[in-house]
């Protein structure tokens, strides 16, 4: 058994339907937010964010997609096109900086066919990052949709995770030395930021 279905086992034993759903958004929603690229790929997030108990949007969503197709249900994947130079978020000026540079970023969260209606799940930013300005949806009643966690500029549907990889892939690639650099840069500060203001909150 692998070992995304060893959880899966674990934290949806003896739950009804619904109970099912929510621990399962629950336990992703759990999982602290971080930027690592490495865990893109849909052949390794499941697993990959499991051991590493960090990752962001799209690792945490083929996890979610993954147990919930476990589960019985049909899912898809929405690409939502975005600024990170929000102004909501509690940046510093030398992230802020780079935010302001940082080209279209592919969020990912999903659908799900419940009582045969797609409900939008989303379960990117953890609880913990409330406090910094991130739009957290802190719970899910396993029935309606949850708010997309960003402000979508653009919003593609995709039938599955290979689908969706290829989508973001072929548009990162096209990214041009100077962006790709900027992404980089932006990477290793936020990540950094996000490990002093859990240190600081905690």
């Amino acid at each position: 058994m692998s070992l995304a279905a060893s959880v899966l086992a674990d934290i949806t034993a003896g739950k009804s339907r619904v109970e099912q759903r929510v621990a399962v958004y629950e336990r992703v929603l759990g999982i602290p937010y971080r930027l690592i690229p490495a865990l893109y790929d849909p052949a390794v997030a499941a697993g990959g964010i499991l051991m590493a108990n960090a990752g962001s949007c799209t690792p945490k969503h083929f996890l979610l997609g993954r147990w919930l197709e476990l589960l019985g249900y049909r899912v898809r994947y929405v690409t939502s096109v975005f600024d990170w130079n929000s102004p909501a978020l509690a940046f510093p000026d030398g992230l802020r900086r780079l935010a302001g540079r940082y080209p279209d970023e592919y969020h990912l969260c999903l659908q799900v066919s419940i009582g045969g209606e797609w409900r939008l799940v989303d379960a990117t930013w953890d609880p913990g990052l409330r406090h910094l300005g991130f739009n957290v949806n802190e719970s899910w009643d396993g029935v309606s949709d949850t708010a997309n966690a960003v402000v979508p500029l653009d919003t593609v549907v995709h039938a599955s995770p290979g689908e969706r990889d290829r989508y973001a892939s072929e548009r990162r690639r096209a990214r041009s030395a100077e962006e790709k650099a900027i992404v980089e840069r932006f990477t290793m500060q936020f990540n950094r930021w996000l490990d002093e203001c859990r240190c600081s909150h905690g």
